[in-house]
């Protein structure tokens, strides 16, 4: 399945940091992944956390193991923030 936002890789590795931007270019996470855990924030809330869970099994990754993994969370991590926007707009 295809990305719905465009994320812009910041750093690679330890930690792995993304920028998530919408249509308009409007920035709605900041993603990271480090020591083990991956975490997904809407910065025009207050950096409210939307997206938080383990990736790795030893707690010290700072980076996905490989494109599978990374494809699978940042379809997680869409999920979780369309679901956040969503709410705001009930």
């Amino acid at each position: 399945m295809p990305l719905k936002y465009k994320w812009e890789c910041l750093t690679e590795a330890c930690p792995e940091q993304y920028d998530v931007f919408d249509e308009q270019g409007r920035q709605v996470a900041y993603v990271r992944a480090r020591w083990g855990r991956v975490t997904a924030s809407c910065p025009d809330f207050g950096g409210y956390m939307v997206f938080d869970d383990d990736f790795a099994d030893d707690g010290m990754s700072g980076c996905f193991k490989d494109t599978d993994q990374r494809n699978q969370y940042q379809q997680l991590i869409e999920d979780a923030i369309d679901g956040y926007y969503v709410s705001l707009n009930k």
